[in-house]
């Protein structure tokens, strides 16, 4: 069988980047270890401005069938220049077996936000191809709670052409599977404001409630005006994730 090796060991500013990689056969195992470096280089390869630090470990591992791994990351004082007022602090940690995902995510900012986030997710994983898909036929489970602005955590999101703003609030717990929605939850922003610079399309006054139960996910509320008036309204959800229907009204409003 063959092998392929590689390996990395880069100082990143006051910070290490360790790295190594190995294939053998239908066998892979692989690690990154980065030591409390600075974000600046890591973000520019992917063509971004950030500060902070960050510092953490991932492994992932197979001997022919699936895949097994875990991470653990943390983001200190992290901004991403011109979507984020404040800075984000973050914590990830994720453990990976052949069938399962498990993940919890905690966030704070200095303008106030404070988000946590767990869930347990079915999986399919492959070596060759790589891959992890979520295995829509078997049940997972979801816990999360957010309170605070929306910028830092929508900039952490890595979505470099739009931008959200607002105040945060929303908490649940949910179990999820194909056309299954058990729980009860909701997520809500308010005086949001959003922009999606490719299409131009711009909101102000943004107010929405998205409910999450057995009814499956329905829009409960949402409202918001253009830059030079009008209104735009929605109504409607989905029952699963094949079926769903979702009605906008537009009211003497250029939203681009």
């Amino acid at each position: 069988a063959g092998r392929t090796q590689a390996a990395l060991n880069v100082a990143m500013g006051d910070g290490v980047v360790h790295a190594q990689w190995e294939e053998r056969g239908r066998a892979l195992t692989g690690s990154a270890q980065i030591e409390d470096a600075p974000l600046a280089p890591l973000a520019a390869i992917w063509g971004e401005r950030a500060t902070g630090r960050i510092d953490g470990r991932i492994s992932l591992a197979s001997n022919g069938g699936g895949l097994t791994g875990d991470a653990d990351i943390r983001l200190d004082d992290a901004r991403v220049s011109g979507r984020q007022r404040g800075t984000l602090d973050m914590h990830i940690v994720g453990n990976l077996t052949p069938g399962r995902l498990t993940s919890t995510v905690d966030a704070t900012s200095e303008g106030g936000l404070v988000a946590h986030f767990e869930a347990d997710a079915p999986v399919e994983t492959s070596a060759a191809p790589l891959r992890i898909a979520l295995a829509r036929e078997r049940r997972g489970r979801a816990r999360w709670s957010v309170r605070g602005p929306a910028d830092s955590l929508w900039a952490a999101a890595r979505l470099p052409d739009q931008s959200l703003s607002g105040a945060l609030d929303g908490e649940g717990e949910i179990e999820f599977g194909a056309g299954y929605l058990s729980g009860d939850g909701h997520i809500e922003i308010v005086d949001g404001r959003f922009e999606d610079k490719l299409s131009g399309v711009r909101l102000v006054d943004l107010d929405a409630r998205v409910a999450l139960d057995e009814r499956g996910v329905t829009i409960e509320n949402f409202t918001a005006s253009g830059p030079r008036g009008g209104r735009l309204t929605a109504t409607g959800g989905s029952v699963n994730d094949r079926q769903g229907s979702i009605t906008v009204d537009v009211d003497t409003m250029r939203v681009a």
